[in-house]
């Protein structure tokens, strides 16, 4: 029994031996592991540090361009309206240069024409010029003053055309209101007044005479009140009608040229 138990026992410590050779094994190895874990993560460290800068100088670069760009703009903007300007300065000193260039022509001109003249042939020249320019602006005032009158008469001549357009108008008028009849369709006696079957669409304007006629016989006269399209409603004048007469449905309406 007892060597049983050493025999246990012994083999326990081996076992026990054997684990912590095991265990000891696995601490070194597990050490080891540590150890480059944290070689890497210095190097990821000093990696990202490294990224970090990089990011840091490139974001300063970045702005430093943006201010460059920015200042480049600005440069280029204040060049683009200095060189409007010089460009609008050329054209005004080209027009200048050839307004003065022509009025060197017209001086060149002119010496030619006066080269080899005396200053009184010049003079006489120039009164001969004078005096023609006032015998042309005399006979200028004079058609000027031909024309108003022309125009005068053209003018009384078109307003004499309009009136006489105008009274055979109203003549035509009146000879076709005289030629036109109507009947008398409703009649009011109480307040005096008839309905007529022709209106302004058939020539009746307010201010025609109206007779009233039974066969040969004016029997009344009407004052017209309102001109309707296809009727016209009129007063009988008082006085008017013929003694012993009375207005009828379908008496004859004609129009009278005198008032």
């Amino acid at each position: 029994m007892i060597k049983f138990l050493m025999a246990f026992a012994m083999a326990a410590l081996i076992g026990a031996a054997v684990v912590a050779m095991m265990n000891n094994k696995k601490l070194a190895t597990e050490k080891v592991f540590i150890e480059q874990l944290t070689q890497e993560f210095n190097v990821i460290n000093s990696s990202r540090d490294e990224l970090e800068q990089k990011k840091e100088t490139a974001r300063t670069a970045f702005q430093s361009a943006e201010t460059a760009h920015k200042g480049v703009d600005g440069e280029k903007a204040t060049l683009e309206d200095n060189l409007r300007r010089k460009k609008a300065e050329v054209e005004r000193l080209t027009a200048t240069f050839e307004g003065r260039k022509a009025q060197m022509d017209e001086i060149e001109i002119l010496e030619k024409k006066i080269e080899g003249k005396t200053p009184e042939s010049i003079t006489a020249e120039y009164q001969a010029l004078k005096d023609r320019k006032g015998g042309l602006e005399k006979e200028l005032q004079a058609i000027e003053e031909q024309v108003v009158k022309a125009q005068n008469l053209v003018d009384r001549s078109q307003g004499r055309i309009d009136e006489l357009a105008k009274a055979e108008n109203k003549r035509r008028e009146s000879v076709k209101l005289q030629s036109l009849q109507a009947d008398i369709i409703a009649i009011n006696r109480d307040m005096g007044f008839v309905i007529i079957n022709a209106g302004a669409e058939h020539g009746v304007a307010p201010e025609a005479s109206l007779l009233v006629t039974r066969g040969n016989n004016r029997i009344a006269r009407l004052r017209i009140v309102s001109v309707e399209p296809q009727v016209t409603v009129a007063d009988i004048m008082p006085g008017s009608i013929m003694p012993g007469a009375s207005l009828m449905v379908r008496d004859k309406v004609i129009f009278d040229s005198i008032r």
